[in-house]
């Protein structure tokens, strides 16, 4: 039998019709959404308040009704600002700040920051998706980020403990990348961008999205990073002459390259990244010899994500 994506939604229905008739329907989550298209600028202060929203809780409810409060940032205040990474995003963000061992960027909330944590109290999802690694836990922040700050729709940040509804990691907050579609890119849909900077540092982008009449949504990226880093910098606490005197030559390196892909057609939306990212460490970290040019970590991300959503009924989504 050929599995289409109209006999799906036939044998999606068939099985709802069948649990309506059983006490099993008490099992599935309901999930009512009125979300629509509004000028929020029309829109009077107790007007905003009722808004309907969803990440705050896992279920639709009145803002004024919300346990936090959500801060978005949107694609167009990356690009006004000049966000290079992931990092810079949520430097803007109330409550929270940033730091960097020249290896991992870390964040902090609510005057909160432990040395050492890896990022292992903030959840980071994109499109949902877990990013969390399965060893330390981590949360990558900076240029170890699967994908391009230029590909990112939004940045959603939910601040507070969520590990109730969210699971691990969700104790400072959660943040939640939402990525751009094909249709985001009108016309022949390519778009190439460059940049270069100090440290000899350059990055190119190609991408290319569209939206087919087959209903067809395809957005595929290609992205690579290359800095060499700050040269002479001075530890202190590393001034012998075994160490040249704490001052390093070289070992700041920054390399990335990223490859992104999303496809949606009805139903369905498939999203897969690979990432890989070689930081030079030019310090003496893990017991290895200082201002070595081989101390280097190295992050790697694969990801195969496919979802299925269908609105069944009016107020129950699958």
């Amino acid at each position: 039998m050929r599995f289409t994506a109209a006999r799906i939604d036939w044998l999606v229905n068939v099985i709802f019709k069948w649990l309506i008739s059983t006490p099993l329907l008490c099992l599935l989550p309901m999930v009512a959404f009125a979300e629509k298209n509004i000028d929020l600028t029309e829109l009077s202060i107790e007007e905003l308040l009722n808004i309907d929203v969803y990440s705050a809780s896992k279920f639709t409810q009145k803002k004024s009704d919300a346990p936090t409060a959500l801060t978005v940032i949107t694609a167009q205040n990356i690009k006004d600002f000049g966000y290079r990474t992931l990092s810079d995003i949520l430097q803007s963000v109330r409550g929270v700040y940033m730091n960097s061992d020249r290896n991992y960027s870390h964040v902090g909330a609510r005057g909160f920051s432990v040395p050492g944590d890896l990022n292992t109290r903030v959840l980071v999802l994109l499109d949902g998706y877990r990013l969390n690694d399965a060893t330390y836990d981590q949360g990558p922040l900076g240029t170890e980020f699967p994908i391009d700050v230029d590909l990112i729709d939004r940045v959603e940040y939910l601040p507070g403990a969520g590990s109730a509804i969210y699971g691990n990691n969700a104790f400072f907050g959660v943040i939640n990348v939402i990525t751009k579609s094909g249709s985001d890119y009108p016309g022949k849909g390519v778009e190439l961008s460059g940049r270069v900077a100090s440290y000899n540092m350059d990055q190119e982008r190609i991408s290319f999205g569209k939206q087919f009449d087959n209903g067809l949504d395809m957005l595929i990226s290609g992205s690579r990073y290359d800095s060499d880093g700050e040269k002479g910098l001075l530890f202190p606490e590393l001034n012998t002459s075994k160490t040249d005197q704490g001052l390093t030559s070289h070992g700041d390196f920054d390399k990335a390259n990223r490859l992104f892909g999303k496809f949606s057609w009805q139903h369905f939306t498939l999203e897969t990244a690979y990432s890989r990212r070689d930081k030079g460490l030019p310090f003496g970290i893990y017991g290895t010899v200082f201002n070595d040019p081989r101390n280097q970590n190295t992050d790697q991300h694969i990801l195969v994500n496919m979802t299925y959503e269908n609105q069944i009924a009016e107020h129950l989504e699958l």
